[in-house]
């Protein structure tokens, strides 16, 4: 894991002057951040007598690892130096929230003398930042300049990792068909870190909120469950594939079995590998004190231990500590995370064999898994697949189809198709904690009845009733820039089916007066939270529902 800030040029000319943030994901145990409150301060090649090899101005910011007799020590215009700490004060980070959107200040890195506007938002799941710096009105002989960037990215422990600099940047377009590779930031990308100030900070800038936030929604609630993309209290999972490839092919590709079982909380307990015969071929077994986990465990015929440390946060679940496979080989946990959009989905996944969940789609090594969404957020509906073995590489770029799923909207069967030819079959089979296994009989007074209603003696309602339900929408719509633009607006139908468990399914347009008007209008649909089930004779029924979604600009 890279530890140190370095400075990344653009490659664009509108950004000439170098990007704006800072490359590492992470503020270890040796690490402080800090930021200049002086400004033109002298930065030394040595503590106090020094000779002077540059300025630093202030509201630049810096990861630091020497912090002694009054000085710190930094990278500053790709030099060295040493400034003294009665010019900077030490940030405290935090785990970045829907409560660090909305629109922020701060100094220009581009004008001397000017002043920054950036707006942090959420669209598609990613965080995109709008940031223009202006000069100062006598700076260019009584007009104003300005120069804009725009950054996607997303959210991580302590900030947001930036991964694309587009431009232009495009309002109308799904923000997945933006991230190509020629506006791709070099490295490992560019970060922003959130401070317990309320502050934004990058090398070059700090940022201040310019009214008080507050949620617009929850934020995901990450369990290790959320690494299978689970939903509900799950107890069990038992995962099998079958692939469907040729003799001739040199893929290091078998049928898979695993069995998975989780605490009620959430966390891994066990972890059972099968091969196609149904034979274990390894295993292992969790104990947990807080955050701290011991892993004990067979790999074929070899012992296998591992001690780490888990964090859980906002948008990413990461793993630090040491395993050992005995009298073979050992390793760490650095650089071991898993991030997840701000609509609790996983764009793209690394899986190792050593480290959790303990699970490859292959023979290999470890393979990376790259994902491409629709309406279930549970299963995607396109995945690129990068298998890595003895060196080799081999990459399946398959469309997922026939989606079954349980009533928690968890899949249960899938297919895969490389170039319209089967690639693989996968099925799951999941209990949940205070429910019947599905081979279960369903005890008394459980509606087994499976007619969609259109009036039922007691109708679904959103949790709170209609005031909650208006308010969940108003602080969840996103208008679309482009209608926004052209002044579009009106009311969508949506008609869905409110599940005797009270999930949403079976979601369509009755109405709309314009394509992204009813895009939004679903994905709004698709946060929502259970909702009370509607009931007949007392029972929890299926039951449709009609709702308008009205867009109205003033």
């Amino acid at each position: 894991m890279k530890t140190s800030i370095t400075y990344i040029m653009a490659r664009r000319v509108m950004a000439l002057c170098g990007m704006l943030f800072c490359i590492g994901l992470k503020v270890s145990a040796q690490q402080k951040l800090y930021t200049m409150t002086g400004n033109n301060v002298n930065m030394r090649e040595s503590p106090v007598t020094g000779r002077v090899i540059g300025k630093v101005r202030e509201g630049e910011n810096f990861l630091v690892n020497e912090d002694k007799d009054g000085w710190i020590g930094l990278w500053h215009d790709k030099k060295h130096g040493y400034v003294s700490k009665q010019f900077v004060r030490e940030v405290k980070t935090k785990d970045f929230s829907r409560r660090h959107l909305g629109d922020y200040m701060g100094n220009s890195a581009m004008y001397g003398d000017g002043y920054s506007l950036a707006t942090l938002k959420e669209r598609d799941g990613y965080v995109i930042l709008n940031v223009t710096d202006y000069s100062d009105v006598n700076e260019f002989g009584g007009m104003r300049a300005q120069i804009s960037f725009t950054y996607i990215g997303l959210p991580d422990d302590n900030g947001v990792l930036f991964t694309h600099m587009p431009y232009p940047y495009h309002g109308d377009m799904p923000v997945k068909n933006q991230l190509t590779d020629d506006c791709k930031i070099d490295g490992d990308g560019d970060f922003l870190f959130v401070g317990e100030d309320g502050g934004l900070y990058t090398p070059l800038r700090s940022f201040w909120s310019q009214e008080e936030t507050t949620a617009a929604a929850e934020e995901p609630k990450l369990t290790e469950r959320s690494l299978f993309m689970l939903c509900g209290d799950v107890k069990t999972m038992k995962i099998v594939r079958a692939y469907n490839i040729g003799e001739d092919d040199d893929a290091p590709l078998s049928d898979i079995s695993y069995e998975y079982t989780f605490s009620p909380a959430g966390d891994l307990r066990s972890v059972v590998k099968r091969d196609v015969s149904g034979e274990k071929i390894g295993g292992y077994q969790f104990t947990q004190s807080g955050d701290r986990f011991h892993v004990k465990g067979i790999r074929p015929e070899l012992d296998f231990t591992a001690d780490y440390t888990r964090k859980i946060s906002n948008y990413c679940i990461s793993y630090s500590g040491e395993w050992e496979l005995k009298g073979v080989t050992a390793g760490d946990y650095s650089g071991c995370l898993y991030n997840f959009d701000m609509n609790g989905r996983m764009p793209a996944q690394s899986f190792f064999e050593y480290a959790p969940p303990f699970i490859t789609n292959g023979d290999g090594e470890y393979d990376n898994m790259t994902y491409t969404y629709g309406d279930n957020p549970t299963s995607p509906t396109r995945i690129n697949m990068d298998l890595q073995y003895g060196g080799d590489g081999w990459v399946f770029d398959a469309d997922i189809k026939g989606v079954k799923t349980d009533a928690h909207g968890n899949w249960t069967e899938r297919k895969a198709y490389v170039d319209g030819e089967l690639f693989f079959t996968e099925r799951r089979f999941i209990t949940y904690y205070g429910e019947p296994a599905a081979n279960t009989p369903v005890v008394t007074g459980t509606a087994t009845d499976n007619t969609v209603y259109t009036i039922a003696e007691q109708m679904p309602e959103f949790p709170g009733g209609m005031r909650e339900l208006m308010t969940f929408i108003v602080r969840n719509l996103r208008y679309p820039a482009l209608c926004a633009e052209n002044w579009i607006k009106g009311c969508v139908k949506l008609k869905f089916v409110v599940e005797q468990n009270g999930t949403i399914s079976g979601i369509t347009t009755v109405s709309s007066p314009h394509p992204l008007l009813e895009k939004e209008a679903i994905r709004i649909v698709g946060l929502m939270p259970k909702w009370i089930p509607g009931k007949q004779k007392g029972k929890p029924v299926r039951v449709t529902y009609t709702l308008p979604v009205n867009f109205t600009l003033h």
